[in-house]
């Protein structure tokens, strides 16, 4: 689930496109195309397997937001606008 997202950017202050993808290091990461804000997950995904527009708990924003399952085999939820990486208690 690589590609482009429509998103809020906090750096821009308006919904923008963001580039969305996995760095050499393995982590999912959203870049605003605009001004090249970009954030990242706090673990490796294994697996990307879900989206949802949804209210942020960090930034305050109604965002996008990745699901993925870890490399540790937890499911994140991850804003695309600000990286707040939210995961599970037991793994999936």
């Amino acid at each position: 689930m690589t590609g482009f997202e429509l998103s809020y950017c906090n750096n821009c202050g308006r919904s923008t496109s963001h580039d969305i993808y996995i760095s050499q290091g393995g982590y999912l990461h959203s870049m605003c195309t605009d001004c090249g804000k970009d954030v990242a997950s706090d673990s490796k995904p294994s697996e990307i397997n879900g989206n949802a527009d949804k209210p942020c708990s960090n930034c305050g924003n109604q965002t996008k937001h990745y699901r993925y399952i870890s490399v540790g085999g937890y499911i994140h939820w991850m804003c695309l606008t600000c990286g707040k990486d939210i995961a599970s208690g037991s793994k999936a």
